[in-house]
């Protein structure tokens, strides 16, 4: 997923920027919200002892998703594709440890 970021960067960048087309942000957390949900749903044990109802867990991890997507492309994609997925599986296992 970070390498078609990347690959879409200038595009996606002008799309979250204030002057942006408006509801791109909706757009683009529904469809990675479709995405999550439909990984989930072919892992039903992974979430088995979630104890928040699924649409809530959806919207956290995608917020959380595209805010890191925001900072990446802020950042001017200082990182590469594999390092950013190796951070966001740090920040995964940094709020499990917690």
């Amino acid at each position: 997923m970070f390498s078609s970021i990347e690959i879409n960067a200038p595009i996606i960048k002008i799309f979250l920027s204030n002057h942006g087309r408006a509801g791109f942000h909706i757009r683009f957390m529904n469809a990675f919200s479709e995405k999550v949900r439909f990984n989930l749903e072919q892992h039903e044990g992974f979430y088995a002892d979630l104890e928040v109802p699924l649409e809530y867990f959806l919207s956290f991890i995608t917020s959380a998703f595209l805010g890191l997507i925001e900072q990446w492309i802020r950042n001017g994609l200082d990182k590469t594709p594999k390092e950013m997925t190796e951070l966001y599986i740090e920040i995964i296992l940094f709020i499990q440890r917690k």
